[in-house]
């Protein structure tokens, strides 16, 4: 008998300004499904003039066929450093969700678990308040002499 352990990918973005959440629960994160989350951002922000988003540096996130539909939008990426996380807003938003969902809990099913999951960002307006004190853009600037 061989292990397996199952995964809920989701594709997330939140807006700085109005801790606005969009997400896509995915089969697979790959290049097909960030377009297809990107297409879903476009629609949600019709009257933006621009869109930042901050990246990691996943090998989907930097590939030719991104760079190339991201080129033709009003898209613009940052990609942070490597190993560095903790720049990233969307990562709190991933920690607020694990507080709620996902510590100290037990699912019974795997469905369970997703639906509990998916649940969280169907309800993201009860956790506003949360979002609002811990997801910003304001980082304490370090300087080493």
């Amino acid at each position: 008998m061989t292990a397996c352990q199952k995964r809920v990918n989701l594709i997330g973005a939140i807006n700085l300004d109005n801790h606005d959440v969009e997400y896509q629960h995915v089969d697979w994160v790959n290049g097909e499904s960030i377009k297809a989350f990107l297409n879903q951002l476009l629609e949600a922000s019709p009257d933006a003039n621009q869109i930042h988003l901050i990246w990691d540096n996943a090998g989907y996130h930097r590939s030719k066929e991104i760079q190339a539909f991201v080129a033709n939008t009003k898209i613009t990426l940052h990609f942070l450093p490597p190993y560095s996380p903790n720049l990233n807003p969307i990562e709190r938003l991933w920690k607020i969700m694990h507080e709620q969902v996902t510590y100290n809990r037990y699912y019974p099913k795997f469905s369970d678990f997703t639906e509990a999951i998916l649940n969280f960002f169907e309800n993201i307006e009860l956790h506003k308040n949360t979002m609002l004190s811990r997801i910003t853009d304001n980082f304490q600037r370090l300087v080493f002499t």
